[in-house]
Order: structure tokens, then sequence, then C-alpha cells
């Protein structure tokens, strides 16, 4: 064996990401919502809260890789719309549905 082919027989295969590091991958910068002509800024934060442009939100960790989120009325209670987003392996970007009076696509990155 070469030299030059013994560091690769001892790397880890790259590890799983988990609902922490979502955590901590979604609350640390805005990300944009796009949808057709629409585009805002959505904002997750550490309590489970956040904001868009257009109401405020509830978020939960489905996964370590889904986001399940329910809009809000100003009041701080459900406006019965919600919103599914799948993020990327390593968090920049996300795609998913918003089902509202009807389903569209979504898709965002980090801004």
């Amino acid at each position: 064996m070469t030299a030059l082919a013994a560091p690769f027989l001892h790397s880890a295969p790259p590890a799983a990401n988990t609902v922490d590091d979502l955590r901590k991958a979604i609350t640390s910068s805005p990300y944009t919502w796009e949808h057709d002509k629409t585009h805002y800024d959505l904002t997750f934060n550490a309590d489970g809260t956040g904001k868009s442009a257009k109401s405020p939100l509830k978020w939960q960790a489905v996964n370590a890789q889904v986001v399940s989120i329910t809009w809000l009325k100003e009041s701080g209670e459900p406006n019965g719309n919600t919103a599914e987003l799948t993020f990327s392996a390593d968090y920049s970007s996300y795609s998913g549905t918003n089902k509202a009076a009807k389903t569209i696509e979504v898709n965002g990155h980090r801004v």
C-alpha cells in the first residue's frame, strides 16, 4: 500500500445531521420565502416561533431535515394555514409546500 492511499482507508463517513443541527442552522440567519413573484424573508427563532412578512408563525422540527410551520394570526392563534419545508443537507436552502386556501410549492435559501 502506498502512503497516498493510507489516508483514505481511515476516513470516516460523513456524520448524519441531527435535529439540533437543524435548529442551530435555521435560527442563525433568515431565509427567503419564494413562490412565483412572492419573495420575502422568513425568520426562525430558537424558541420555536418566527415571523414572515405576512404573519407570525410557530415551527417544530419533524426530523433533522424537515420543519413543520403553523401560521398564526397577530393574536397568536393558528390561522388554519400550515407549511412543511425540507432543508438541504447543508441547510442552505429548502423546498416545500404551503397549505392555505390552496397548496402551493415554495422554495427558499439562507439570506
